[in-house]
């Protein structure tokens, strides 16, 4: 009886494991993707389950009700319409939070699952960002540089690109970083040329807080964005109080204080806003 008893209990346990691998099979699978590929050119849009292979960088687009499949190179596509996972918005609230640990595996699941779509670039912007306030400038650097090689394209989204910079300024990598934001200031959109204006700024600054690196953040970043980039309403509070910032250090108040009443009057309910009003 004990014999049986032990081979039951033994089978159980086995079945237990089993069951366990199979239900973190399940979580941690691939997740279909229910979308529309538009084509470049006006060369048409397929719908159905998206599936995107990085190695080859083609997308696989399979009619859930006849179960054919087409293939899509990634050079042909002109953008990709698929719903967001409902819990990315969750996660971005915990990152906004100062929840970040605790939002990393629901990011890391869905730059995984959505892969070469427009939500793992959102997922991985805030990934990113999240690394960076866990403490962990290389994991952010890791991922941003894991998902650029697989989709050339999220390089291109300043939303990325700015966390993705100061990972690269965090961890040190100027080198790096300077080519990136040469690249994007001669080729970029103006958002991306106004967001890689800002870096150049940030890694002036951190070279040095002596008049020549403020004064270069100051002409070849912050000033630049706030004179030529009005368009770019996004960029402009952070120009204008990081230029509030380097006047001060110059010693120069008059245009410190000029700057502060126009990022204040243009931009009241900004969080770049509420520094200046904190006084930090």
């Amino acid at each position: 009886m004990n014999r049986i008893l032990r081979t039951r209990t033994a089978r159980i346990r086995i079945l237990c494991v089993s069951a366990g691998l199979m239900l973190s099979l399940v979580v941690t699978g691939w997740c279909d993707v229910q979308g529309t590929i538009f084509k470049k050119n006006n060369q048409g849009q397929v719908s159905g389950l998206i599936k995107y292979k990085p190695s080859s960088k083609v997308y696989e687009v399979t009619d859930p009700k006849t179960g054919v499949s087409v293939t899509i190179r990634l050079a042909e596509v002109d953008r990709i319409v698929v719903k967001d996972p409902p819990e990315l918005d969750a996660a971005i609230k915990l990152v906004q939070g100062n929840q970040a640990a605790l939002a990393i595996p629901n990011l890391e699941k869905i730059v995984k699952d959505y892969e070469g779509m427009p939500p793992a670039a959102r997922a991985a912007r805030w990934l990113v960002s999240a690394y960076l306030k866990t403490g962990v400038p290389d994991k952010a650097i890791a991922i941003g540089e894991r998902l650029v090689a697989s989709d050339p394209r999220i390089a291109g989204d300043p939303d990325f690109a700015a966390v993705y910079w100061k990972a690269l300024l965090d961890g040190n990598m100027l080198p790096k970083l300077k080519k990136a934001l040469d690249d994007a200031i001669a080729t970029g959109p103006r958002s991306l040329v106004a967001q890689a204006l800002l870096t150049r700024g940030g890694v002036e600054r951190k070279q040095g807080a002596g008049k020549a690196n403020l004064e270069s953040a100051l002409v070849d970043g912050y000033l630049r964005v706030i004179v030529l980039f009005q368009d770019i309403k996004e960029a402009q509070p952070e120009a204008l109080y990081n230029a509030v910032k380097c006047f001060e250090q110059l010693n120069q108040g008059a245009y410190a204080d000029r700057m502060r009443r126009k990022l204040l009057a243009e931009f009241p309910d900004d969080p770049y806003s509420e520094q200046i009003k904190s006084g930090s």
